[in-house]
């Protein structure tokens, strides 16, 4: 997945960015997981497309440092 969306704040997450991919997406069960790039961590997934499958980008929870794995 891209980053489409810098870092902004929501208020139930925090700094949040948003990345989407064709026909790749987020699942509720996905909450919690990391956003992992060259074993780093990057993020954790807050949210998808609640409604219709790949049709929004889904939020990560910015890490804000990149913590190795």
């Amino acid at each position: 997945m891209k980053v489409v969306d810098v870092s902004y704040i929501e208020p139930t997450c925090g700094h949040v960015f948003d990345t989407e991919a064709p026909n790749r997406d987020a699942c509720l069960g996905d909450s919690g997981s990391g956003v992992i790039f060259n074993d780093m961590i990057y993020g954790v997934i807050s949210q998808g497309g609640l409604d219709y499958a790949c049709q929004s980008p889904t939020a990560i929870m910015d890490s804000k440092s990149q913590l190795p794995i």
